[in-house]
């Protein structure tokens, strides 16, 4: 894990990736919806903006914790083993243009709804500064599985775009490479 003074530097540059990464996906499923197998250029422009999404979102993880408690520690890994999990599933199906690894990626979707709620929880609790980013990108996933192919990769942009201001403070100095 890279330092954590490298990885404040880099998040919000990191939160504005990631917000664009799901933004472009949800936008380019709203208009042509993503099937499981036969991919044409949309599902490859998919499957590409949602591995890069991930790739940002995993070290950005750590500037959603602004409390330095076990609990915290605990659910961010749980999320960052989410994010890749469901990473271990989107390059493997981007490579080869139709859906692999399945259970890699709803293992992974459970890891990061759990994680991420867990963590919101504790952030809320805590009330230190920035604590809202962690219950707004745990509400832009779960809303983004609701909304689906209907905006939800959007919606989760917005999530993560909301959090530039929070990730500008890289989250609580002890805890952001945690």
């Amino acid at each position: 894990m890279p330092h954590p003074n490298r990885i404040r530097s880099f998040a919000p540059l990191l939160a504005f990736v990631a917000a664009a990464g799901y933004c472009v996906e949800g936008a380019i499923v709203v208009r042509a919806p993503q099937g499981d197998s036969g991919w044409h250029a949309s599902g490859y422009a998919v499957e590409a903006a949602f591995v890069i999404a991930l790739l940002a979102s995993i070290p950005l993880v750590g500037a959603l914790r602004h409390s330095s408690s076990r609990a915290s520690t605990i659910a961010a890994w749980l999320v960052r083993i989410g994010f890749g999990a469901m990473l271990v599933s989107a390059v493997p199906s981007l490579v080869a243009g139709e859906d692999m690894v399945g259970p890699a990626f709803l293992l992974g979707v459970l890891a990061s709804v759990v994680g991420l709620g867990w963590l919101a929880v504790v952030e809320t609790r805590t009330r230190a500064d920035g604590w809202w980013a962690a219950p707004a990108v745990a509400a832009g996933l779960v809303l983004s599985m609701v909304l689906g192919d209907h905006g939800g990769g959007i919606l989760l942009g917005l999530a993560w775009a909301a959090t530039i201001p929070a990730a500008r403070d890289g989250g609580h100095p002890a805890t952001v490479g945690a």
